[in-house]
Formats: C-alpha cells, structure tokens, sequence
C-alpha cells in the first residue's frame, strides 16, 4: 500500500465516522424530505453549518484519492 491510497482510506474511515456522527446528533431532524423540524445547534452543527455534506464529499474525495482514478468525481455528459 504505497502513501496516496493510505491517505484515501484514512481520509474516507474519518470522514465516514464524522458523517455518522453528524447524522446521530440530527436526531429527529433527520428526514429524507426537506421540511423544517427543530434546528440543531448542538455538536458539529454549532460549528459546520451543513457537516453532512462536507463529510460526504470528503468521503468521496479520500476513495478517489485510494484508487488512484480522479474521474469519479467527473460529472457524467459534460
């Protein structure tokens, strides 16, 4: 395992737990249909204003970053 798909799957291990937890303090708030439930202020969400999707694109980032194939995070058709 050379340097770069250690450092993927680091980055990918820590971004997944941070994004479990992110999802764990939302709480009820959570809901795959956007609408307005109670507003989190507590935890991740008192300093990230949306940690989730930051998470989520780390995660991505870190896989590509693994497999040593940055076209996956390419846009299909452009």
């Amino acid at each position: 395992m050379n340097l770069l798909t250690f450092a993927g799957v680091t980055l990918s291990a820590i971004s997944i737990a941070f994004m479990v937890l992110a999802r764990l303090q939302l709480g009820k708030s959570f809901a795959l249909s956007p609408k307005a439930n109670d507003l989190v202020t507590h935890g991740v969400y008192s300093r990230l204003q949306h940690p989730m999707y930051l998470f989520v694109d780390l995660t991505v980032c870190g896989i590509a970053l693994a497999v040593h194939h940055w076209y996956v995070l390419a846009v299909p058709g452009v």
